[in-house]
């Protein structure tokens, strides 16, 4: 009765770690980083787009923040279109799976695109080419900020 006893305490142990492990692995593909993109410089009908290749599974919300001029979501991504050259907001809350998101992004000459990790505080400057900006998230998933770009 005693190895029963045992080896069902082994059991359950074993059956609570997998599980512990099963959610930690959930956790980490479920995680939420929250970058606030800006935008200066852009003439009035010349265009602005990044595209995002590893590391986000889904963009969860995105809005933009501009006196004029309209953004459009891309899968994954944006693309900003400009009326006049007021500077723009975009804040992205991004579904990551990895501690890097890359991507390409296309800036036209004389404009400036830089993003704040929310989370960090870290801001990363973008040039027209490929990125590669470090998320910060190291946590378990939480919910995007209330907080307005």
């Amino acid at each position: 009765m005693r190895l029963f006893k045992k080896l069902t305490m082994v059991s359950a142990a074993a059956l609570v770690a997998l599980l512990l492990v099963g959610v930690g692995s959930a956790l980490a593909a479920s995680r939420l980083a929250d970058f606030k993109w800006t935008v200066t410089g852009l003439e009035p009908g010349r265009q602005l787009q990044v595209q995002y290749k590893g590391g986000v599974t889904e963009v969860v919300k995105s809005m933009a923040s501009a006196k004029s001029g309209y953004t459009v979501v891309l899968g994954k991504g944006f693309a900003l279109v400009q009326d006049s050259r007021e500077p723009t907001t975009i804040q992205e809350w991004l579904r990551v799976d990895s501690e890097r998101v890359t991507g390409t992004a296309v800036v036209p000459a004389g404009v400036s695109l830089s993003v704040v990790n929310v989370l960090t505080g870290n801001r990363t400057t973008v040039a027209d080419g490929p990125f590669s900006i470090p998320t910060g998230v190291t946590g378990a998933s939480t919910e995007p900020s209330t907080r307005q770009p």
